[in-house]
């Protein structure tokens, strides 16, 4: 258990160097607390709990210990915060923070747009629509693009079917010129390298 916590370990009790039959609930709600005392996410610590009790419950089927010390524990809570949009001060910051990086463009869509980082991640050239007619120009978000521990990148749907979504634009928007300008320069440098 203790790698998973990385540099705060000393100040945890240490239930690995109890045998595993031997575990009691009192030592979990123990390294449970300290694991708060220390700081650490409730996110974090709802994890460590659910593994332990499903390693439990597995032990059990299998015959290895008889009883899970965690089936009369709640899992702890995990309290949603609401997101925190971005003030003015702090959109102007991070813009002339990205002003000239490879971000650049990405910042630019999310700041116009609100959406998800995994949305923006999965976002290709076609789904931007540079002239919908009547003078506008369109994103379509449908897709998201999440990182997956040992598996790679996965693209999938959206989190709702309601995030699936048509975001219109003016076409001169400043959003839609740095994109049209950004697609103009991959055309012309894909024309130039193709003899």
């Amino acid at each position: 258990i203790n790698p998973y916590i990385a540099n705060p370990r000393d100040s945890l009790p240490n239930i690995g160097d109890i045998k595993v039959g031997s575990v009691t609930t009192r030592d979990v709600a123990k390294l449970e607390k300290a694991m708060t005392d220390i700081g650490l996410a409730q996110q974090t610590i709802r994890t460590l709990h659910i593994i332990l009790k499903s390693a439990y419950k597995w032990g059990m089927i299998n015959g290895i210990v008889s009883t899970n010390p965690l089936l009369v524990m709640d899992s702890p809570k995990v309290d949603k915060q609401e997101m925190r949009a971005l003030d003015v001060d702090e959109l102007k910051r991070l813009r002339v923070s990205a002003k000239g990086s490879r971000l650049e463009d990405f910042v630019a869509v999310a700041i116009a747009t609100g959406m998800r980082r995994s949305e923006l991640k999965a976002l290709t050239w076609k789904d931007i629509n540079f002239d919908t007619g009547n003078k506008t120009a369109s994103i379509s978000v449908n897709s998201a693009l999440t990182y997956v521990n040992g598996y790679g990148n996965d693209d999938h749907q959206t989190k709702t079917k309601s995030s699936n979504r048509l975001i219109v634009f003016e076409r001169n928007h400043p959003v839609i010129k740095k994109l049209q300008a950004r697609l103009d320069r991959l055309t012309q440098h894909r024309q130039s390298v193709d003899y």
